[in-house]
Formats: structure tokens, sequence, C-alpha cells
């Protein structure tokens, strides 16, 4: 497999930075991971678990205000683009986006593939990478909305609200945001 400075993949790719040893990530097929709704959202408080994607530099980045852009695929193969609010399930590297039940983005999810949420700050940057699916699952919808009111602002009540999710299993970011050990 092709080694790579500016992406962390999983199974037998590998992170080549330079002073550093080299890095191998592993992780187990990402729709399969345990969710746990009412675990803690606070990216700065909780540590990285040993098998996460996510480098620490990019979870505390992830913790701040800003708005991405959700990457998936129309039935037709086009490129769907959107702006959105986002949060980062830091315990199973869930991302989780608030949405309406029906919107092209659940349609998109809901005919499985990959989706990416992908964000910029100056300098800073990084994308999550991941298989999406779409749930209205009462749990999984209130602590998401609940993450989200935390990140950003209350959303609006709605009867028809469903949660893109994407089960993070690559990640690209700035050097600057990369964990180096």
């Amino acid at each position: 497999m092709r080694k790579s400075r500016c992406s962390l993949r999983l199974f037998r790719d590998s992170c080549d930075i330079p002073g550093t040893r080299q890095l191998t990530f592993r992780l187990t097929p990402t729709l399969h991971n345990p969710r746990h709704p009412q675990a803690e959202t606070s990216l700065m408080e909780s540590p990285r678990p040993v098998d996460s994607v996510v480098p620490q530099g990019v979870r505390a980045f992830t913790a701040e205000y800003h708005l991405a852009i959700l990457g998936s695929l129309r039935a037709d193969g086009s490129p769907h683009l959107v702006p959105v609010g986002f949060t980062l399930d830091t315990q199973n590297d869930i991302v989780r986006i608030i949405t309406i039940d029906g919107s092209q983005k659940t349609k998109n999810a809901a005919r499985g593939g990959r989706a990416a949420v992908s964000w910029v700050d100056g300098g800073r940057w990084a994308t999550l990478e991941g298989n999406a699916r779409t749930t209205t699952e009462p749990d999984i919808v209130a602590a998401a909305v609940a993450a989200y009111a935390e990140k950003y602002r209350v959303p609006g009540e709605r009867p028809d609200r469903a949660v893109l999710e994407i089960f993070v299993d690559r990640v690209l970011c700035a050097d600057s945001l990369r964990d180096h050990i």
C-alpha cells in the first residue's frame, strides 16, 4: 500500500512523518462500532481511545466552533456538497450531523457509501471520511441534538429530525494537527 504524509489510513496503510517513528493504524469494521449516545461529548476532557484514528490535534480542532462542508454522492454519482454543523463522538470516532429526514443528505447516506466532512481555519484544516448512514433512532437523535446545542446553538424542534452518521476510518489534516510521537 502507498505511504502518505497527508493522511492517516486504516488497515495496511501507515503515516510517514519526518523525524518520527512510523505509525500503523487499525480499527474494527466501522459499521459495527458500538455507539454510546450518552457518552461525554467534550473533546478537551475525553482522552483519545487507544484504537482511535482521529489524532488529538484534530479532536481539539473539532471541538472549536467551525462549520464544515459535507461531501457525499447523489444517485447519479455527482458530488453533493453542503455546509453543515457537525459534532464528533470521541469515544467511537463517529461524526454526527443533525438534519431533516428526506433531505438530499439523508437520501445519499441511505444508499450506503461514503461521506466526508472538511473544514479549514487559516493554515489548519482537517477532513474526516468514512461509511455513512442515516438514523432516526430517538436516543441517537437526542444525543446528536444535545451535542450540536453544546457546540453551536439549540436547534429548533422538528418532528422529522434525522442524524447522518459518518463512521470515521480515514483522517486527512494539516501537519500541525497530527500526533507527533
